[in-house]
């Protein structure tokens, strides 16, 4: 038998969950074009992560997911602590077979470099990102390890609240017998 207490500590639980933030205040950008027949292909990717070294392992795991698969990518640009970067993929004229791409710190910028590339008219995708500052991811850092005790201390007192419980039925059933 659940009483309201449980129910009030279950509901609390299960609104503070355990979550375990990824902290993005480094990114990297990639790039590749690959020839097939008289088609080129142009794929890119961004990721972020903790480190240059997650955030460029994502960022080439990004772009060779482009079609065909296994581009022949490599890493283009890097930022941290609150810098930005972004990546625009362009074509030529039609039937032309050129593609191309830049990169920058705005999305102006990666389209600018983009369209300063020869032979390119047109350059519509673009992605990317900024990342966290130093002091926002100390916050989020901070504010992640309060709901970790938050939500240690509700785990704690819902097992408290389920041992009063067993014994308040224990209890009952004993007053039932007498």
């Amino acid at each position: 038998m659940l009483s309201p207490l449980s129910g009030i500590a279950a509901l609390a639980f299960i609104l503070l969950p355990h979550v375990a933030l990824a902290q993005t205040t480094h990114g990297a950008a990639a790039a590749g074009i690959q020839k097939r027949g008289s088609t080129s292909h142009v794929s890119i990717g961004t990721g972020g992560g903790s480190s240059p070294e997650i955030a460029r392992k994502n960022a080439m795991e990004s772009c060779m997911k482009g079609e065909p698969r296994n581009f022949p990518c490599r890493i283009v640009s890097n930022w941290q602590f609150g810098g930005c970067g972004f990546i625009a993929t362009g074509t030529g004229r039609k039937n032309s077979g050129l593609v191309g791409w830049g990169s920058g710190a705005t999305r102006e910028a990666a389209r600018a470099k983009c369209l300063s590339a020869k032979g390119i008219v047109s350059c519509d995708k673009v992605i990317g990102f900024c990342s966290k500052t130093k002091a926002e991811a100390d916050a989020e850092n901070k504010r992640l390890e309060t709901l970790e005790k938050m939500q240690k201390e509700l785990e704690e007192e819902l097992e408290e609240l389920e041992e009063l419980e067993k014994e308040l039925d224990e209890a009952i059933k004993k007053g039932k017998r007498s």
